[in-house]
């Protein structure tokens, strides 16, 4: 089990210059729009919160209404941020998460985790919502087990933050304020947890994961709503299995 006692909400920090997860999704966002090094991140001075400038109603749902569950993930935004998240010519993102899955979240644990092969990006513009309603994960057939991980790449405060529930009797609350190089541990299977329509003027861009510790782990034929993949470990898999020789071969896969 975690050394944590339990999955209550919790809000850690982590250095962000080894973790570079702002950096590395603006690359991603804003390729389009100016040349950049992918390797330097030089270029990289159009910020996250500013991505709602760039992506005009006309870019993102096609339609000036809030997004909903089926909507959600079909901005034009999101193909970009997708592609060039996980393209593995440009792994500059995905080798930051594959360090922070084991240097900051492993050893939180006192045994070897399974751990979502790819976050899952989310991106909350002013007049928008990020994800299309409040849910418990156990909905989209996730293992009571999980462990939720939600980590802020943008400031996240007031509206366009993470709404969780504390315990079940109580409505999901704001988790403010949070700068990068904080996250948060939460319990996404028994608390409702969303987003309210962002009015403020900044857009958020998070992205959040799911562990489970292996012992504890069961594979399932239920699918990803996002990805279509099994909740499995392995190929054709949501899960891989943390190990030293495992993230090694990862690391010379996208080198």
């Amino acid at each position: 089990m975690a050394k944590f006692e339990g999955k209550e909400l919790q809000v850690k920090s982590y250095d962000p210059e080894a973790y570079p997860f702002n950096r590395a999704l603006a690359v991603a966002a804003f390729e389009q729009y100016m040349p950049m090094d992918f390797v330097t991140g030089e270029g990289t001075d159009l910020m996250l919160e500013t991505m709602h400038v760039r992506y005009p109603y006309d870019q993102r749902n096609n339609t000036e209404h809030v997004s909903t569950r089926e909507t959600d993930q079909q901005g034009l935004y999101y193909r970009n941020l997708y592609a060039l998240a996980y393209n593995p010519l440009r792994p500059f993102f995905i080798q930051t998460y594959l360090d922070f899955i084991e240097n900051v979240v492993q050893p939180q644990f006192d045994e070897p985790i399974v751990y979502q092969k790819k976050p899952t990006i989310r991106v909350h513009m002013p007049g928008d919502v990020a994800v299309g309603e409040y849910h418990k994960d156990t909905k989209y057939g996730h293992s009571p087990e999980a462990v939720n991980f939600w980590v802020p790449a943008t400031i996240a405060y007031y509206t366009n933050t993470l709404h969780v529930q504390t315990s079940e009797d109580l409505a999901p609350q704001p988790v403010e304020p949070l700068k990068v190089g904080q996250y948060v541990i939460f319990d996404g299977v028994s608390l409702n947890h969303g987003n309210e329509p962002n009015v403020t003027s900044t857009t958020r861009v998070s992205f959040d994961f799911r562990t489970i510790p292996e012992s504890k782990f069961v594979a399932s034929d239920q699918t990803s709503i996002n990805t279509g993949l099994r909740f499995a470990v392995g190929e054709g898999g949501y899960y891989d299995l943390y190990s030293e020789t495992g993230m090694n071969a990862k690391r010379k896969e996208i080198a």
